[in-house]
């Protein structure tokens, strides 16, 4: 019975604001991954896991895990000639580019999965960074030192479009909070579009 409500700190608009979309899998494939980077005690050196679940693993298919530098150098090349259901690695990598709000360097860590003769099934690319984040003696630290949260609070709300966001309005929601020095953001009750979350691991948002 309204267009709009208003809500304590936002407006409430009805209608399907984010692309919808199905899309087909193969039925052997990659359904889940996670990947850690825990640094060492100096927070130098790196232990970078990952664990990897995937569909209906038939025999003799491969996986090769590929990890790449900001500048696109290749750091780490793993090939794992027989897969599980679940299948965990680690690796050390020696002094990584750390990430933080201030540095925000990403690795690129590129997972291929292969049938038995070698062809590819699928490429998933995932950005990485290296960081350790902690809570010590009542103080924030990521990679062992003590960082001032400033932060904001964020609805998706756009002035001429509603709650529908266009990708060039959430970069400059970023570039504004960079230029005002807030390293923070806080997404509310909800999750937000994938692109903001992008985006802040691109700029150094925390």
């Amino acid at each position: 019975d309204g267009s709009y409500l208003e809500c304590q700190d936002m407006w409430r608009v009805s209608g399907v604001h984010r692309d919808s979309y199905i899309y087909a899998r193969n039925k052997s494939h990659i359904s889940d991954f996670t990947i850690t980077t825990n640094l060492d005690e100096i927070y130098k050196d790196a232990e970078l896991a990952y664990t990897i679940e995937i569909v209906d693993p038939l025999p003799n298919f491969k996986m090769t895990a590929e990890l790449f530098d900001p500048s696109g150098k290749l750091v780490l090349s793993d090939y794992y000639p027989e897969i599980k259901e679940l299948n965990t690695f680690k690796n050390t990598i020696t002094d990584p580019l750390k990430w933080t709000a201030e540095t925000p360097n990403l690795y690129t860590l590129i997972f291929t999965l292969k049938d038995p003769q070698g062809r590819p099934l699928e490429i998933i690319p995932q950005k990485v960074g290296f960081r350790e984040v902690e809570i010590k003696n009542g103080q924030f630290l990521v990679n062992g030192k003590a960082v001032l949260i400033k932060g904001a609070n964020r609805h998706e709300t756009d002035p001429s479009t509603g709650l529908y966001l266009s990708h060039e309005r959430i970069e400059q929601d970023i570039m504004l909070a960079k230029q005002f020095n807030i390293n923070a953001i806080r997404t509310c009750h909800y999750p937000n579009d994938e692109y903001f979350y992008e985006l802040c691991n691109k700029y150094g948002i925390y």
